[in-house]
């Protein structure tokens, strides 16, 4: 398949990697790919010192995965028959192109900044509209889902890009359409044997469970950052992947020696996610990136030239608002931007970490024993968690902006409360009003007393739900014995996988300024339990708060 042979890459995770030398030439060396090694892989950094890894690594560690992947498609299609081998070896050429450009068109610091690609009305639509353009194929623009469950932008623009850049190596409409489909992971609804197997391979690089983008970053992470979780014997797992008929379908099927590594990647995604994703230094890191890039976005954006664009990350890139040109975007140049051109507040504080707020509580875990331990549950937690939600400005959808809680807020609510007969409120808004007020007065009374800062920010995250409880993984198929008549289980019913309870949606960090240590204050909230309850109590009960202003 290659005529030029191969070239090794030394990786740290999987030793050498063989890429084939055309690849090297015409992809990984040109400047749309070495962009990659500009772009942060995690978050995680701000946590994990040596979590420094960049997609570049990340898409040659896919692309290994992807190989090993693409001889077990191969060999499983070819030997039963289930489609002539130069038709599948086709859909594994353009499967391992997906591999290694899966992320060329990924935005600067992980998947904090893809939310920009959207348009202004923060949907994905003009993503698909200009995929569909380069793609022409009506049978993909017919499987487009809707916005709730589309790609990720980033694989979106990833799709173009790859298509864009690399379209004479990717080949006809119907090679183009494959590649974009394995990077988006939207699998083809019509019916047939070709489409079902171009399903097995898209599966193989974007699905729910498993496949070689999310075992590589989980594998590279756990390595860089030195955050240990359990061992993935990668090896076994992707040795052990068939396909097999299945309920008049070809489906994805894994030997019955891989059922113990399933359940590692799940554990170890789940931890990643849980502890490091949902850290609130990686949530506050998140916050003030997205607020630089506000800024950026409102002083460079001027029409259809905007700073996060397909025309920024190519290579004659374009010219923005003020004149200032962009092209191969990066990291680097959001820092650059943020530091020396269109510096804020949000900028000294993503340098100076002397100048950043600090949670209240750390981790879910906390938030649940100090707010939970209060909670009586049922309306009063329902309640208190409408209150945090209303501290942040939703409009965007998935896109909260936290508003400040100071002196300004304060005045403003007050005067909004005041004059509430003339605001003309119903029952709800003017209840939603008197908590937001009664919060602001106690935290007031509560940094006057211990003489810190008045200046606090909620911030919302996802409450942690464990992937054991997905429905695609105790679907997952597990054949028993070698012959064609072997036994085919779902995993859910011949493993008694981990439970997983279900959650509820959001859980918020309050995050606040601590004050230099002296004589006569801590600095900091000493008393959490003690805080937690006064809280909980300005929200649950702000008449109390609000008698004096009534009086």
């Amino acid at each position: 398949m290659h005529k030029l042979g191969n070239k090794k890459i030394k990786d740290p995770v999987y030793g050498y990697i063989a890429i084939p030398s055309e690849y090297i030439k015409n992809i990984i060396d040109t400047p749309i790919f070495q962009r990659l090694r500009r772009v942060i892989q995690t978050s995680y950094s701000p946590l994990y010192a040596s979590a420094l890894h960049n997609r570049f690594a990340h898409s040659l560690g896919v692309f290994y995965l992807g190989n090993i992947v693409t001889k077990r498609l191969k060999n499983s299609v070819v030997q039963k028959a289930y489609l002539e081998e130069s038709v599948v070896e086709q859909y594994a050429s353009t499967y391992q192109l997906a591999c290694l450009l899966h992320d060329i068109g990924h935005a600067p610091f992980s998947h904090t900044g893809e939310i920009y690609y959207k348009n202004d009305k923060f949907q994905v639509s003009e993503l698909h509209s200009r995929l569909c353009e380069i793609i022409l194929s009506d049978e993909f623009e017919n499987d487009l889902p809707g916005e709730s469950e589309s790609a990720a932008p980033h694989e979106i623009m990833s799709a173009i890009i790859g298509i864009k850049e690399f379209d004479d190596i990717i080949g006809d409409s119907e090679n183009k359409e494959l590649f974009a489909r394995c990077i988006t992971g939207y699998r083809y609804a019509k019916k047939s044997a070709e489409n079902d197997i171009k399903n097995c391979f898209i599966d193989m690089l974007n699905s729910k469970v498993i496949d070689v983008d999310r075992l590589d970053y989980l594998i590279r992470d756990a390595y860089t950052s030195g955050f240990a979780t359990t061992n993935i014997d990668y090896m076994r797992l992707l040795k052990a992947i068939t396909i097999i008929p299945y309920q008049g379908h070809y489906r994805i099927a894994y030997r019955k020696d891989a059922v113990s590594i399933i359940e590692n990647v799940v554990y170890a995604h789940d931890a990643e996610r849980k502890w490091i994703q949902n850290h609130p230094v990686v949530v506050y890191e998140a916050y003030i990136i997205k607020r630089i890039l506000e800024n950026l976005k409102e002083n460079l954006n001027k029409g259809k030239h905007k700073l996060f664009s397909e025309e920024s990350l190519s290579i004659t890139g374009h010219k923005l608002k003020g004149g200032y040109h962009i092209s191969l975007m990066c990291d680097d140049d959001i820092i650059y931007l943020a530091k020396n051109v269109f510096p804020n507040q949000f900028s000294k504080e993503f340098f100076d970490r002397n100048e950043r707020r600090h949670p209240v509580w750390k981790s879910e875990a906390e938030y649940k024993a100090y707010i939970g331990n209060i909670s009586t549950g049922g309306e009063h937690k329902d309640i208190f968690m409408e209150c945090m939600e209303g501290f942040n400005e939703s409009s965007i959808p998935d896109h909260p902006v936290p508003v400040v809680i100071n002196e300004k807020l304060l005045d403003n609510l007050l005067n909004k409360y005041q004059n509430k007969k003339e605001n003309d409120l119903d029952n709800n808004q003017l209840n939603a009003l008197k908590r937001k007020l009664s919060v602001c007065l106690f935290l007031k009374k509560y940094i006057d007393i211990n003489k810190i800062p008045f200046d606090f920010i909620i911030i919302p995250t996802n409450m942690f739900i464990s992937n054991f409880s997905k429905k695609h993984l105790q679907e997952t198929l597990i054949v028993f014995g070698k012959s064609e008549k072997s036994k085919i289980k779902k995993l859910g019913d011949v493993c008694n996988l981990l439970k997983a309870e279900s959650a509820e949606k959001d859980f918020y960090y309050l995050f606040y300024r601590r004050q230099e240590e002296n004589e006569e204050r801590s600095g900091k909230i000493e008393d959490i339990e003690q805080f937690c309850e006064g809280l909980f109590k300005s929200v649950i009960y702000p008449d109390d708060e609000l008698a004096d202003l009534e009086g």
